[in-house]
C-alpha cells in the first residue's frame, strides 16, 4: 500500500474521530509518523547520505583512520574542512539503552537551532565535538530524511 493511500485512510480516520470530538494531537502525530516510519520516509543510511551530499557538494566520504575504517568523514572540496562526520559507536557511549553500536551523523549547527532540536528523537549531544556548536544524530531513529538532508545543508554552509 502506497504512502499517499495510507495517508488518505489516515485523514479520513482522523476527520471522523475528529467530528466525534475524540482525537488527540499526540494521537494524530503517532499514526502519522508510524505510517511514515513503515514508508521509510524516516530512519536513513549512510549511503543515502553518501549520494545526497555527492550530488549536491560533490564530496567523497573520505576515510583517514585505519584504526577506525567505518568513520567516514564529509569535507569541502579543496579546504579539506569537515562539516559531517559519520561514525558506528557503542550505543553505551552516547547514553542509549541497549546493546551494540548506532551509526551517528554529527554535523555543525547554530546554537539557537540546536537548543531546538535537543528535545527530538534521534538528536543528542555532539559526540567527541564541540557540544555548543555540533550536534550527533542517530540515523536509525525516527529524525526524517530531509530534515537531516537540511542539516547537511546548513553545516555545509556554516563550515565554509
Amino acid at each position: 500500500m502506497g504512502m499517499h493511500y495510507r495517508l488518505l485512510i489516515l485523514y479520513q480516520i482522523l476527520y471522523r474521530l475528529y467530528h466525534n470530538g475524540k482525537v488527540l494531537n499526540k494521537t494524530i502525530y503517532i499514526m502519522h509518523r508510524q505510517i511514515a516510519i513503515s514508508e521509510g520516509v524516516f530512519m536513513i543510511e549512510r549511503e543515502e547520505i553518501f549520494n545526497y551530499v555527492k550530488g549536491k557538494f560533490y564530496t567523497e566520504p573520505d576515510y583517514p583512520w585505519l584504526k577506525y575504517p567505518d568513520h567516514a568523514v564529509l569535507r569541502h572540496e579543496g579546504g579539506g574542512k569537515w562539516y559531517g562526520l559519520i561514525m558506528n559507536v557503542p550505543r553505551i557511549k552516547l547514553g542509549l539503552t541497549g546493546k551494540g553500536s548506532v551509526e551517528i551523523l554529527n554535523l555543525k549547527c547554530d546554537p539557537e537551532l540546536k537548543s531546538i532540536l535537543r528535545d527530538q528523537e534521534g538528536i543528542l549531544p555532539a559526540y567527541h565535538m564541540n557540544k555548543e556548536h555540533w550536534i550527533t544524530i542517530v540515523l536509525n531513529s525516527s529524525f526524517p530524511k530531509e530534515e537531516i538532508n537540511n542539516l547537511i545543508d546548513l553545516s555545509y554552509d556554516l563550515t565554509k
